[in-house]
């Protein structure tokens, strides 16, 4: 007697293929819905695995006869197979939903999910979740990095209290100075702490670069012209509760004498989504600004950050991981974040 396995994708298929390799006394001996090996494999739909055996003794009656009944038996399998997909999930397949899953528990928001759900056929096999990818890289688009375009460049930080913006421009001017070889100037307005004021000028001293005080926006334009000559002046402000309009009123007056070549608004991953959203939607004042996440480390969640490119439009620069100086800082990867996001 011989033996073998096949692997198709419907019954159909598979007497086919049985018959065209064993002959038309070929009998079923098992089969069996399994899935595919690999990512893909996982969210792809179920295939059908057959032995199939043949014994040159059998008659061709006995044959067609279990051939037919299988067959039957098949029929049956699949519409039940059909109805209990269709009273779960409605008209979405296994893989959507096994899918779906992941992705809420990485944080993805609903929102997100259902825009997904709209464009991607998840009965695709091979290409769905490249195309989830695309979705994906389309709301996240390009990091806006720090660019030397004029002398002096630059760079504004804002946002809320406790996010770590003096930390974070402390890394990246230590990477600009060491890595990049720029002439880099600090110039801070946060003169509500002093312990602020002390730390940027201990990083500045560490560095050997300059850390210039101002007390309010009058003092800024004669601050820059005395930097004039640097490549980069990275720009340190208090921390404020956006949803006071007063504690914003320096932040306006500032961009109102003056041009900043970038401005960074500073955000921790820890912090909800809903709150996020609605601190980003309250410095709507500000023309153009991109996103800087700081304690990546500090969540297991890492969906918020498409959540809030998906709701407001703005992009990602940079993100933190830790609190050394000046290794945990990153740019933000997009590709890479959302191989992380479909586990790939």
């Amino acid at each position: 007697m011989k033996v073998k396995k096949y692997i198709a994708e419907d019954m159909q298929k598979a007497f086919s293929m049985i018959k065209e390799d064993l002959g038309k006394d070929a009998v079923i001996l098992s089969s069996q819905r399994v899935r595919k090996r690999g990512l893909k494999g996982y969210f792809s739909k179920p295939v059908f695995e057959v032995i199939a055996a043949v014994d040159e003794d059998k008659s061709k009656t006995r044959f067609n006869d279990e051939l037919n009944i299988k067959k039957l038996e098949f029929k049956i399998n699949e519409l039940q197979d059909l109805l209990i997909s269709s009273s779960k999930n409605g008209d979405k397949s296994v893989s959507d939903h096994i899918l779906v899953q992941k992705l809420k528990e990485e944080g993805i928001s609903d929102k997100v999910i259902e825009l997904i759900k709209n464009d991607v056929n998840f009965d695709d096999d091979e290409l769905y979740v490249d195309k989830i990818s695309d979705i994906m890289l389309g709301i996240l688009g390009q990091p806006d990095l720090i660019k030397i375009e004029t002398r002096p460049t630059t760079v504004l930080f804002i946002g809320p209290t406790g996010v770590g913006k003096t930390t974070t421009i402390a890394k990246l001017a230590a990477n600009l100075v060491l890595k990049e070889k720029c002439r880099v100037a600090l110039l801070t307005m946060d003169t509500y702490r002093i312990a602020a004021v002390e730390q940027l000028k201990k990083y500045g001293d560490i560095l050997g670069i300059p850390t210039t005080v101002i007390n309010s926006p009058l003092e800024y334009t004669s601050a820059i012209k005395e930097l004039k000559d640097y490549d980069v002046v990275l720009i340190d402000t208090a921390g404020r509760n956006h949803k006071n309009e007063y504690q914003l009123d320096e932040i306006k007056s500032l961009l109102k004498i003056s041009k900043m070549s970038k401005i960074y608004l500073v955000l921790s991953l820890t912090a909800k989504d809903r709150d996020l959203i609605d601190i980003v939607n309250r410095y709507d004042f500000i023309d153009d600004f991109t996103i800087l996440f700081t304690k990546q480390d500090e969540t297991a969640s890492i969906g918020g950050i498409i959540n809030i490119c998906f709701s407001t439009g703005k992009k990602i620069s940079y993100v933190t991981n830790g609190q050394r100086v000046p290794d945990d800082i990153m740019v933000f990867n997009p590709k890479q974040y959302v191989n992380a996001l479909l586990r790939r």
